[in-house]
């Protein structure tokens, strides 16, 4: 028996599936923005009761692993992972644009999906008749995803579709899919039983634009009051698990003291920084960079430039916390002349486990 779910994008669908005999016992498909974590573990007991199936006589779990959004793709690895642990049991993963292009199996046509991946940009990827993906996914603008088109008998679905049909050559009576923008674990699990099974656990899927080695120079850093807490919010939620709100993010810099900084690359902001000051003194609130620009000098490039604008506001001491697992960020840090000085046990709250101890970190003016 298999098991799949989603929760990658915006709804949450389950599904168990015979394939001895090649059909489905029991789905369920939910539209929703949010309470994905809620909503899942209801929603397998649901399926799976419905299948008068327990989880002894499981044998595979099926799961998409993004591209999506951020919460939403661990929500349903981290599933994946808790289900398997002591069961034995083997995964299959898809990507999500492959399981929104099961939505259109029974179609005879080759298949463009296009879903949204915000600021402008679309990830999209071309399956052929038998839905096999011929174009590797990528990030881009709607304008490239519509290159893909190759002639008028093409089937476009995806969040992003009537962006993607806007840019392609109007003679052309390119086809709006109706099967369904999002994956319903119903369709995509078919395409999952054919596959082999794997050991291991998958991982979050990150697509990084085809430009995603920019050079020092393209880099921009600009500093960001309240008119920037939309944008702000679409960078916290991509890479954070818990995100900060617009409106929080609009009062936080109405607050005196307050200064935040986004750098962009290529004209494509990637990250930004929040800080609060009082005296001489302020507190790095946060730091994010998304996830594809990672590891690519922009979080470097942030603390440089509050470390810079201290040295001409009169800050002399900078403080943070990080949670302890969170190497990257606390060797940034320390390579930048940050020093732990001190410890808050269980400080961050954790869906998946016991709380975690912040560390905080110093820096002062030499």
């Amino acid at each position: 028996m298999i098991l799949a779910f989603d929760t990658s994008m915006a709804a949450c669908s389950a599904a168990v599936y015979d394939p001895a005999g090649a059909r489905v016992l029991a789905s369920r498909l939910e539209h929703m923005e949010r309470g994905h974590a809620e909503a899942l573990a209801p929603m397998v007991k649901a399926v799976m009761e419905e299948a008068e199936i327990t989880f002894g006589t499981l044998e595979t779990i099926a799961v998409t692993r993004g591209p999506g959004t951020f919460t939403g793709v661990r929500i349903g690895l981290a599933m994946a992972r808790g289900l398997a642990l002591g069961r034995n049991l083997r995964f299959v993963s898809l990507t999500s644009l492959e399981a929104i292009a099961a939505n259109a199996i029974s179609s005879a046509i080759p298949v463009v999906v296009a879903t949204e991946a915000g600021l402008g940009e679309v990830y999209f990827s071309y399956f052929d008749n038998s839905r096999i993906e011929s174009a590797e996914a990528r990030k881009g603008s709607p304008s490239e995803a519509a290159a893909l088109v190759a002639n008028p008998r093409t089937e476009v679905l995806g969040t992003a579709a009537e962006s993607v049909l806007a840019a392609v050559n109007p003679e052309w009576n390119v086809i709006r899919g109706k099967a369904g923008d999002v994956p319903d674990a119903a369709r995509f699990v078919k395409l999952a039983a054919a596959r082999l099974p794997a050991k291991d656990p998958p991982s979050p899927l990150y697509i990084r634009p085809p430009d995603a080695k920019p050079q020092a120079q393209q880099r921009r850093m600009i500093q960001a009051g309240p008119e920037a807490a939309a944008l702000l919010a679409r960078l916290h939620a991509a890479s954070f698990d818990r995100p900060w709100t617009e409106e929080a993010l609009r009062g936080l810099l109405g607050t005196p003291g307050s200064a935040a900084w986004i750098v962009s690359a290529g004209g494509e902001p990637t990250g930004f920084t929040l800080i609060r000051a009082a005296a001489d003194e302020a507190e790095i609130l946060t730091l994010a960079v998304i996830p594809p620009r990672r590891r690519l000098g922009h979080a470097a490039a942030l603390v440089a430039a509050l470390k810079a604008h201290a040295g001409r506001a009169g800050i002399r001491h900078l403080h943070l916390e990080v949670a302890a697992s969170n190497e990257a960020a606390r060797k940034l840090y320390a390579k930048a002349g940050f020093s732990a000085s001190g410890e808050r046990k269980g400080y961050y709250a954790r869906e998946d486990g016991p709380p975690e101890a912040a560390i905080l970190m110093r820096w002062s003016e030499p």
